[in-house]
């Protein structure tokens, strides 16, 4: 030892090119690095080995601080881009959005175009809706059509029918023949109110109707008319008919001949089909009282009440829950569907003190 601290051991090997290598030194790690030198001294030659050693220490701090800041960078850089990520796929489907509520905003039953005014990029999409929408549209309308140029066609010939058979039994004979136009006379009646049934189910239909030409409406009025239309017959069949309405009613969004359909069809089936197998003779009553923010149209009847199975298919077309008098199977069905132009809720129930009644609720203008 010349100089310096005789507790460093030497390196493992002997070479003139520097070793790296650990020792450890008065219980501390150490890096050390030994280079051994040729020196000459007059004749003598020797060499020195020269150890340098220093504390790991300060190379796990730089190195922890080095991962430390790294992994901070990282974690930052990382979320900068997954900021900028979500941010551009927010703004890149925002016209896609857009569409998407626009779609469930609307009514089921409209079938116009979307808006157009969109980027490029979503605009072959739009195309494609609305000429989906276009082509929905034409095939009800023809549909509808067809069913309304049928059931057009099917009421001369069966309105002759009828006068034929008419005239025919005006002649005093009980011959079998006249029993036979009887049977076709009831056949034809019966066959004249289906069509008529089915024009205004083709009518009605609320993919059809444009709600933007709905008007403000009184009820009040249209009730007062469909009472005076349905009073006739009610009265022949030993029925009576009630209005109950004793406050003012407020206005509703709708389409006078429709609504005027919708209580005359109420009106209708409770007299046919209120008492059951027999013929009704009772009080059918309607009634219109208003709410915070809906006017309800009650149509009810003192009759037989209807069987709690076959509520939820009362308004399904051509279904018939009183097979013993004639009908079509379409009034409730044509009386949803007018509802449900008009964003009314109908309910379908028997009364607690017996009877059966229906309900529509109109939403105020």
């Amino acid at each position: 030892m010349i100089a310096g601290f005789s507790g460093l051991t030497d390196p493992p090997s002997y070479s003139y090119e520097p070793i790296f290598y650990d020792v450890d030194y008065a219980g501390n790690e150490l890096r050390a690095v030994a280079l051994t030198l040729p020196f000459s001294r007059g004749r003598a030659q020797t060499d020195i080995e020269v150890i340098v050693a220093e504390s790991k220490e300060a190379r796990y701090t730089l190195t922890n601080d080095f991962m430390i800041t790294l992994t901070g960078l990282m974690v930052v850089t990382g979320l900068l881009a997954i900021s900028i990520a979500l941010m551009a796929i927010h703004w890149g489907l925002a016209p896609l959005n857009a569409v998407s509520q626009a779609l469930r905003q609307r009514s089921p039953n409209d079938l116009h175009a979307l808006d157009d005014n969109a980027p490029k990029e979503i605009l072959p999409l739009i195309q494609s809706i609305n000429n989906l929408m276009q082509r929905m549209r034409r095939s009800i309308e023809s549909t509808q059509q067809l069913n309304a140029d049928v059931s057009h066609q099917l009421r001369t010939p069966i309105s002759e029918i009828r006068a034929l058979t008419e005239m025919s039994l005006k002649t005093p004979s009980q011959t079998p023949a006249h029993t036979s136009l009887r049977e076709i006379q009831r056949i034809a009646e019966h066959a004249s109110h289906t069509v008529k049934q089915l024009l205004k189910y083709a009518k009605t239909r609320s993919e059809l109707i444009d709600t933007s030409h709905l008007e403000h409406v009184d009820l009040i009025a249209i009730c007062h008319d469909a009472c005076a239309q349905t009073a006739p017959n009610i009265y022949q069949k030993n029925q009576e008919l009630a209005f109950d309405q004793y406050t003012a009613i407020p206005s509703i969004l709708g389409d006078p001949i429709m609504l005027r359909w919708l209580v005359t069809n109420l009106i209708e089936n409770a007299s046919l089909h209120a008492g059951g197998s027999v013929v009704y003779e009772g009080v059918i009553t309607v009634a219109l009282a208003t709410d915070s923010d809906k006017v309800t149209l009650t149509v009810s009847d003192d009759g037989t009440g209807v069987d709690e199975e076959q509520l939820p298919k009362l308004t399904e077309r051509f279904f018939r829950h009183n097979k013993h008098f004639p009908g079509s199977g379409l009034g409730l069905a044509i009386v949803e569907q007018i509802a449900t132009t008009h964003s009314a809720r109908l309910y379908l129930g028997n009364r607690p003190q017996g009877g059966f009644e229906v309900t529509v609720a109109f939403p105020i203008a």
